[in-house]
Formats: structure tokens, C-alpha cells, sequence
């Protein structure tokens, strides 16, 4: 209870319920002054301050993530999902990355179950003044908050896979010139022969639900080959992707249908927090029942882009 009386709201707890329990919440044991000094950043005392309070917001807000059901606010028109936007809006853009070494699998679950409860809200007007009229999934996917990039990256975590050299990927999203559309492509980080034989591109539609399950969601990224790749993206003769943006050229791979277990594959998602995505895959292959994938969360890369 005293933890939680320092984010300034009023809980009553379950029984059962011991927020302190080590074994139960993650906890970074870094000091980032000495990290700091490791990796030869000439970080100010100022920087250094600034990172450790985001890193502990970042801490405390994956607490709150994690035993959400076992608070009980006093206040009856309390919402779950705003909250956690403004807290998590405290961390800061540039730090927002520190979430993605706090949250568990099953933090990741329940994430997408607390991003339900904007939903209870009577009116879109509340949940728009409850984020400081911050919330545009798609602008966020357009990077329109950190400067409009060409290319917007985003770091992934998924749930349920052990090893971060694993469940750690990247999204990279790309605003087509002269369209409304935005595409982009999936990086592993296995290498070259991976990314060639992986592409991973999609398409992403605003505004989808998940058919599976009726439940909403603020985009859909559909995965697939050429088809997915807006008509104004330049291809070479060899169909790889061009990226040309004030003067530099990217060359991404050529795109062709995904191979399994990202065929008939696509995730939806919800934006949680400024820069923060949920989200969840499913599985739609012919003459097959529809299958749940991974759950995933996203977490916009800021300094990729100032």
C-alpha cells in the first residue's frame, strides 16, 4: 500500500494480495551511472537523474500492469486503461523502451485485457481528455508525434517465448508517398539469409476488430507478399523494395508470400500508451479453424528518429 500511495492513488487490496513479492515482479538491479560509464556515454548528472526516474516509473507502472486485478479502486468511475496511459506517459518517449525489461509474459496478456476497459467509458470525449487528446493510432504508426520519419521503428517483445534472443524483434513502418497507405516489414535479427527468406510485409488497415473474437482493435496488420506493397513504392528489376528519403536509399528484399507459422498471419493492435502498442496474432489458414498466435507488445524507438 505505501508503494502505491506514491502514484497518487487510492487502492484497497485482495486478502492475498503482496506487491512486494520479489520472485513475482522484475526488477533491474542496473545502475545507469555505471552502465553509463561501461558503454562511454558522456551522460550529464542531469541525464543521469532523469533516466533512473524513468526507470523507476517504468517499474512502477509494470507493477501496476502486473497485479491489476487485484486492485480494488475506491473511486467507482476509476479507469484502468487511462491510468495506465498516464503513468506510463510519465516514463517518457525516449525512455519508453525500459517498459519492454519490466513486463512479463503474462504482463503482456493482461495488457491487452486492461486496454479493453477504455471501452467502458460512456463517451470518446472522456477517453480523449483522459490522454490529453494524445490518442491517434495511426498517427502514432506514422511516426507523427516524434517528426514524421519515413520509417518508424518500433521494438517488440513477444510473450511466451523464453530467451530474449528469441521473443526480441523489431516493426518498422513505412508511410507511402503520394497515399494514405502504411506498410511495413517485420526484423528478426537473425541476418541476411533470414531476412531475405523472412521478409514479413504487411499492410496495415485502420480500425479492424478481430473477427475471432469480436473484440476492437485501432489497426490490423495483414501480412502477405507484392500485394501488401502500396502501387507508389518504387521496385528494381530484381522487385526489391526502394526507400528513398532526402537522399539516402534503402534496399529492402525482394516480397513473396510468408512461410509458415507466419502464413495466413495477422495481428491487431491497440495503442496503450504514447508510442506503446498490444497486440495479438491469429492464424486463418484454409479449411482450418482459426488459431491465436503470439501476443506481443511494441514500444516506438525514439532515438532512431531525432
Amino acid at each position: 500500500k505505501k508503494y502505491y500511495s506514491k502514484l497518487n492513488i487510492n487502492f484497497s487490496f485482495k486478502n492475498n494480495f503482496n506487491p512486494f513479492i520479489a520472485s513475482r515482479i522484475p526488477y533491474n538491479t542496473r545502475c545507469v551511472k555505471v552502465e553509463a560509464s561501461i558503454r562511454g556515454d558522456a551522460l550529464s548528472a542531469a541525464e543521469v537523474k532523469q533516466r533512473a526516474k524513468a526507470e523507476e516509473q517504468a517499474k512502477r507502472v509494470a507493477l501496476l500492469i502486473h497485479e491489476w486485478n487485484a486492485l480494488k479502486p475506491f473511486d467507482p468511475e476509476f479507469n484502468l486503461a487511462a491510468y495506465i496511459w498516464r503513468q506510463a506517459s510519465l516514463i517518457g518517449r525516449d525512455h519508453m523502451h525500459l517498459l519492454l525489461d519490466y513486463l512479463e509474459s503474462e504482463d503482456i496478456h493482461k495488457l491487452w485485457r486492461i486496454s479493453s476497459k477504455r471501452f467502458d467509458m460512456p463517451n470518446k470525449l472522456q477517453w480523449d481528455a483522459a490522454t490529453d487528446f494524445a490518442f491517434d493510432p495511426m498517427k502514432e504508426l506514422r511516426g507523427g508525434y516524434i517528426g514524421s520519419p519515413q520509417k518508424v521503428y518500433f521494438e517488440g517483445r513477444a510473450a511466451n517465448i523464453p530467451t530474449s534472443a528469441l521473443n526480441r524483434f523489431q516493426k518498422v513502418f513505412v508511410s507511402a508517398p503520394q497515399s494514405d497507405h502504411v506498410f511495413g516489414r517485420v526484423l528478426l535479427g537473425k541476418g541476411d539469409l533470414v531476412s531475405s527468406n523472412l521478409p514479413l510485409y504487411f499492410k496495415v488497415v485502420p480500425g479492424e476488430s478481430v473477427p475471432h473474437t469480436g473484440e476492437a482493435a485501432d489497426a490490423c496488420l495483414v501480412y502477405g507478399g507484392p500485394e501488401v506493397i502500396p502501387h507508389t513504392i518504387e521496385m528494381d528489376d530484381k522487385s526489391r523494395v526502394i526507400l528513398e528519403h532526402k537522399g539516402s536509399t534503402t534496399t529492402w528484399p525482394p516480397p513473396h508470400d510468408p512461410i509458415y507459422p507466419f502464413s495466413e498471419l495477422k495481428d491487431y493492435v491497440r495503442l496503450v500508451a504514447p508510442g506503446v502498442f498490444v497486440g495479438i496474432g491469429w492464424r486463418a489458414a484454409a479449411l482450418l479453424p482459426p488459431k491465436q498466435f503470439l501476443s506481443f507488445v511494441l514500444v516506438q524507438r525514439y532515438e532512431e528518429h531525432i
